[in-house]
């Protein structure tokens, strides 16, 4: 069972949408195991760049397929998605204060293909909001990073949601072991 935490970092974003407008509440749900830790993780941004760091991530949008990104220890990254033959390379960052954490992003020379908006400034937005990705695992768990210059025999499908394991499975590195540490609880 799981138990509805308001996390504040994320009133600032999504409830003040109008000017003189009384905040909205937002909540996620998260084990009522799980709550300390991510009050810990939100109040130290160091604390969140520690535990992304050296992980692969996925998260799967309706707009842009699934993505999948290995976020590197020293601050590097490399994204897969729909219609990519090979990783794109980047960069991540945390910034923001104590009980704010910002998730950055920047993609030098590259372009949103939904948005448009060109990838060469950071963007930022809640680490709240990273912690609660499909799936987090300790990793380069599909060796994104030593195939870089790989063009991949076929990009990913943008209408369906991929797990990290069956991407392993398809490229010939077998099932995924590590687990998964997210602290999205879905519900039965």
């Amino acid at each position: 069972m799981t138990k509805k935490f308001s996390l504040a970092a994320l009133v600032a974003l999504l409830g003040l949408s109008l000017a003189g407008c009384a905040p909205r509440e937002v909540t996620l749900p998260v084990s009522p195991k799980d709550t300390p830790r991510v009050n810990a993780l939100l109040a130290d941004p160091a604390a969140v760049r520690a535990f992304f760091a050296d992980t692969t991530t996925k998260v799967w949008h309706r707009n842009y397929g699934t993505q999948i990104v290995y976020h590197s220890a020293d601050g590097r990254t490399w994204l897969v998605f729909p219609g990519n033959k090979s990783s794109l390379t980047g960069f991540w960052k945390i910034s923001g204060s104590a009980g704010d954490p910002k998730f950055c992003y920047r993609y030098p020379n590259s372009r949103d293909a939904v948005s448009g908006r060109l990838g060469d400034v950071w963007k930022c937005g809640p680490a709240a909001f990273r912690l609660f990705d499909d799936e987090i695992v300790d990793g380069d768990v599909l060796g994104l990073q030593k195939r870089a210059e790989t063009v991949y025999p076929q990009t990913l499908p943008r209408k369906f949601d991929i797990s990290i394991s069956e991407v392993r499975e398809a490229i010939g590195l077998g099932p995924l072991r590590e687990p998964n540490k997210t602290f999205w609880q879905k519900k039965p």
